[in-house]
């Protein structure tokens, strides 16, 4: 599964940006790019948000 992600898919793009959130195996290869972005506070981290896992597990 490692060869699937890489930091030129869109969904590693997608997650760089802010507009996508990693989850199972894909937090393992991109939960750096994640944390980058909040970090920096771009797309859907730039104000109050909880990602949508958190928001069902309650």
């Amino acid at each position: 599964m490692e060869g699937f992600y890489n930091e030129n898919s869109l969904q590693a793009r997608m997650v760089a940006v802010g507009f996508a959130f990693t989850d199972g195996d894909g937090g393992m290869y991109m939960g750096t790019l994640q944390d980058e972005a909040q970090r920096q506070r771009v797309g859907a981290w730039q104000g109050a948000f909880e990602p949508p896992g958190r928001w069902a597990s309650r």
